[in-house]
């Protein structure tokens, strides 16, 4: 299995409910082994992994006539086992051939060369799936010591930086983790739109800067706003209280152990 590296990740979990007046079902006993990957995944099935082929089947084939717009793959993993992988073949240059590059940023939102393959290789772009990533790199910095916890403080993890506003200063990592730091923030319009804050971040050399400058709209940990500069503000935090470069940090930590490899 060589593409997993390199593609997205699309998960099915399949759950069971009863209804309230039902009695209780009886726990069911987990007959398969897991099996923990090293370097690939074991192959198997659906039906090995007591999985329902038929639905499955007819996700893939919705898949490639499109009915759920552009995906390029899904692979489902269960017991720690490749129960099913495809791929769907998109043709990204025509489909994008009316957008320019640069419309919205430089970071490949439309970007005909760049979305959703890096510059035109088979790398996939993560795009937000890259919060996932910064959160286990939060928690390993975390576990190795090297970050206080998740109550620590925007002043007390970032001393190299000018925040005036108490309130502010207060913000924790926590708050950081849940998307409810209270910052001023609209990443709810288009990213077509000049007031998509997203994109303005984009066009400024120092994003944590534009972030820190932004005012406070809602108290710390009381109401969720999406904000993926979030994510630029945690690799910070964990860059300063390691002292390392965050991609050197990741290689070793995270890619290096999970094997992922042929990443940019």
């Amino acid at each position: 299995m060589t593409r997993f590296a390199s593609l997205g990740l699309f998960c099915v979990f399949a759950l069971a409910a009863c209804g309230p007046s039902s009695p209780p079902e009886p726990p069911v006993e987990e007959t398969t082994a897991i099996s923990w990957p090293d370097k690939d995944w074991e192959g198997s099935t659906p039906e090995q992994e007591g999985l329902d082929a038929q639905a499955i089947a007819q996700l893939d084939e919705e898949f490639r006539s499109g009915k759920h717009g552009y995906v390029d793959s899904m692979l489902i993993i269960r017991n720690g086992r490749m129960a099913f992988e495809a791929y769907y073949e998109n043709d990204y240059q025509t489909i994008n051939a009316d957008r320019v590059r640069g419309e919205s940023g430089p970071w490949n939102y439309y970007d005909v060369t760049w979305h959703p393959f890096y510059k035109g290789s088979d790398l996939h772009t993560t795009q937000s799936s890259t919060k996932s990533f910064m959160s286990a790199l939060v928690g390993i910095a975390i576990a190795r010591g090297e970050l206080p916890g998740v109550g620590a403080t925007l002043g007390e993890l970032l001393p190299h930086r000018e925040i005036a506003d108490p309130k502010m200063a207060a913000i924790t990592l926590e708050n950081i983790l849940t998307m409810t730091p209270g910052f001023e923030w609209d990443e709810n319009v288009s990213y077509w739109d000049p007031r998509n804050d997203a994109v303005r971040v984009e066009s400024t050399d120092d994003w944590v800067a534009y972030l820190l400058d932004k005012p406070l709209a809602n108290d710390q940990g009381t109401t969720y706003n999406y904000n993926s500069t979030n994510t630029q503000l945690m690799s910070e935090m964990v860059s300063t209280a390691t002292g390392r470069a965050l991609n050197e940090y990741a290689e070793e930590l995270l890619f290096g152990v999970d094997t992922i490899s042929d990443i940019s």
